[in-house]
């Protein structure tokens, strides 16, 4: 399964489930972990190459 963007109403619907329980949450959709790959080569070689 690829990440998502949430859209507004499924943040609501994260916020809503855990309030009040003590979990911080935040939401890293598909693009910032795209983003966060391709500054980062290195490091998705690492998790998803052949690591030799």
């Amino acid at each position: 399964m690829d990440p998502w963007e949430p859209s507004n109403e499924r943040l609501d619907w994260l916020e809503q489930l855990t309030t009040g329980h003590g979990i911080h949450t935040h939401w890293m959709g598909g693009s910032k972990l795209d983003g966060m790959a391709a500054e980062n080569p290195a490091l998705v070689e690492y998790f998803f190459g052949d690591r030799g």
